[in-house]
């Protein structure tokens, strides 16, 4: 999969996706509840569901319209989705590269990739072909949505808890703050969820 676009949407010949009335995009909306209805068949006990993703996807990327990124009504955005170069500078971890820049064009260090920003590490492991093209691309929001609704169910511990909920997210980006984000964004898309602490692992 290419990872990166090195000229800006205004010049490609996309098609933006259409707005969903809660404000997500359409095709995104639909990618993540395919995905999350997918799991509730493939592991009945993992507990994932479709506003947890749509939460993941807009704190990490608006729906994959981070920057000048715009949602195509394929799923894809473009330009491709990238978080800032991750080599210890300021406030960003130092991540060595894991992927020779296959996914994220940079082979000195790490950037995370796509609407719901994997590492390229652990894109490698939870890869997902979300709409049956026989791709795995993820830079495409219903390959991305299904790889993490992959993620969250091989955790250890089940979502189906307001305690096993909070820790699974803690486990995608570890904050408490961004826990607290997205559990209410998930409650603004009308999950019945509590905030509680996460309990984090020992240094």
């Amino acid at each position: 999969t290419k990872a990166i676009d090195t000229i800006g949407a205004a010049n490609l010949n996309v098609e933006p996706s259409t707005y969903a009335q809660s404000g997500i995009p359409s095709v995104a909306l639909k990618a993540y509840k395919k995905a999350a209805k997918k799991y509730k068949k493939l592991d009945p006990q993992c507990g994932v569901t479709w506003p947890l993703l749509a939460a993941i996807g807009r704190v990490e990327s608006g729906h994959g319209t981070q920057g000048d990124s715009v949602m195509t009504k394929s799923g894809l955005s473009v330009p491709s989705v990238l978080g800032p170069v991750l080599d210890g500078a300021g406030p960003f971890a130092l991540i060595s590269d894991t992927d020779n820049g296959a996914y994220d064009g940079d082979k000195r260090y790490d950037r995370a990739i796509g609407p719901m920003q994997f590492l390229p590490e652990t894109w490698g492991k939870v890869a997902s072909d979300g709409n049956g093209d026989g791709k795995k691309d993820v830079q495409n929001i219903w390959d991305a949505a299904l790889g993490a609704a992959n993620y969250f169910c091989r955790g250890e511990t089940r979502l189906g808890t307001p305690r096993g909920l909070a820790a699974n997210i803690y486990r995608y980006n570890r904050s408490q703050s961004y826990v607290k984000l997205v559990l209410g964004i998930m409650r603004e898309y009308g999950a019945k969820v509590k905030i509680v602490p996460t309990q984090e692992p020992p240094k």
